[in-house]
């Protein structure tokens, strides 16, 4: 069962294919990183945030 899911995960990992293949599917790489990124910075800020309330609060 996990490698069923795993095989489609992998999939989408693997870059292959020519110029016109990959021309459709280096916006949807670029994409997926930009909203990996835009969620690891936010979570960031979040966390940062919630630690200095918590300080604030101890005082």
């Amino acid at each position: 069962m996990n490698s069923y899911f795993l095989s489609y995960i992998l999939s989408f990992l693997i870059v292959g294919g020519d110029d016109y293949v990959l021309s459709y599917l280096m916006p949807i790489y670029s994409g997926i990183a930009l909203i990996g990124a835009i969620i690891i910075c936010c979570s960031y800020i979040i966390v940062k945030k919630i630690n200095q309330l918590r300080e604030e609060r101890n005082k």
